[in-house]
């Protein structure tokens, strides 16, 4: 089998010496170099974000010690009414 990009596999849909159909999933491969994710931002911090900025630094708590750079992709315009907190999606 031969992959679209480099990667990493997550995930495995068959155990090894199965039989499987044409265009059956048989893995899941994650592309690392373009992860996009969802962060949401209290109601009080939304006025310091620069919206599309060319390139931030995400710290998070687990990796305290690791700057991760990014780019904020989109701004939510209206707080989410449980959480008070904007979405906001980054690369």
């Amino acid at each position: 089998m031969k992959a679209p990009f480099s990667g990493y596999i997550t995930e495995l849909y068959v155990e090894n010496f199965k039989a499987i159909q044409a265009k059956q999933q048989v893995a899941r491969l994650v592309d690392l170099s373009q992860i996009e994710m969802i962060i949401d931002i209290p109601k009080s911090l939304i006025s310091l974000l620069v919206p599309y900025a060319e390139e931030i630094k995400v710290i998070f708590d687990a990796f305290l010690e690791h700057q991760i750079l990014a780019a904020i992709k989109e701004i939510v315009t209206e707080a989410s009414s449980t959480s008070h907190t904007y979405q906001k999606r980054q690369l």
